[in-house]
C-alpha cells in the first residue's frame, strides 16, 4: 500500500533515516521500536506527507484516507470533546460510542482545558478513529495512561482498525505486541537497515 524506496532524511546536517526501503501493507499492523532519536517520529511524518524525503521516494495509493495521532493532542480549545471528535465526520453516533468505550463519555460536553493529559490523549485517539481511516499513524498514543487503560485503549484501537493499516510508535510496546503483525526496529546508524522481527 505505502512503499518507501531508499528513503533518506536529514535535519540540520544530521542523518535521521538512511536508505530506508519497506512496504507497509494495507491490512497489517506494525509496531515501530528503536531508541529515542532513531527516526520513528520522522518516519511517521514522512508517511503522513508532513515531511518530504531528501532522498528516495514514497509511493502511496490515491485516494488514501490517512490520519495521525501526534505526540501533541492538537484538540481545538474552543470546541467540546464531542465536537472535537466529530470534527471531520459529523457522526455523533460514532463519536459518542468511541468516547464511551474510551471512558470519556462523562467529558463529552467538557472543553479540552478541563481534561487531564491522559483524557486529552484518548480524545485525540477517538477523533482519529471517528474519521474511519484506511491508515492510522500513532506517535506515542499511550502517554499519560496507566497500564490497564493503555491495554484497553490498545484493544479498542486495533479492534476498530482490524483489516486496515496501523503503524504505532510507542514507549509501551508490551501493550501493542499482541496486536502487531510485524515489529519494525528503526536504527539511527547510516549503515543499518530496518530490521523485521
Amino acid at each position: 500500500m505505502m512503499r518507501l524506496e531508499h528513503v533518506g532524511k536529514d535535519f540540520d546536517g544530521k542523518t535521521v533515516l538512511t536508505d530506508f526501503t519497506f512496504l507497509f501493507a494495507a491490512d497489517r499492523s506494525y509496531l515501530l521500536t528503536g531508541a529515542s532519536g532513531a527516526g520513528k517520529t520522522t518516519l511517521l511524518r514522512l508517511l503522513a506527507g508532513l515531511e518530504k524525503p531528501d532522498r528516495g521516494q514514497i509511493v502511496r495509493p490515491e485516494p488514501l484516507r490517512l490520519r495521525m495521532v501526534f505526540q501533541e493532542d492538537r484538540l481545538l480549545p474552543q470546541l467540546t470533546v464531542l465536537r472535537n471528535v466529530m470534527l471531520e465526520t459529523g457522526r455523533e453516533d460514532i463519536a459518542l460510542r468511541l468516547l464511551r468505550e474510551l471512558e470519556l463519555d462523562a467529558e463529552a460536553a467538557a472543553l479540552p482545558e478541563t481534561l487531564s493529559g491522559g483524557m486529552k490523549r484518548r480524545a485525540a485517539i477517538a477523533r482519529a478513529l471517528c474519521a474511519q481511516p484506511d491508515v492510522l499513524l500513532l506517535d506515542e498514543p499511550f502517554n499519560g495512561l496507566d497500564e490497564a487503560l493503555r491495554r484497553r485503549t490498545a484493544a479498542l484501537i486495533f479492534g476498530e482498525m482490524r483489516g486496515k493499516c496501523v503503524i504505532c510508535a510507542t514507549h509501551y510496546p508490551e501493550e501493542v505486541r499482541a496486536y502487531a503483525d510485524e515489529l519494525l526496529e528503526i536504527r539511527p546508524f547510516p549503515d543499518d537497515f530496518p530490521q523485521i522481527g
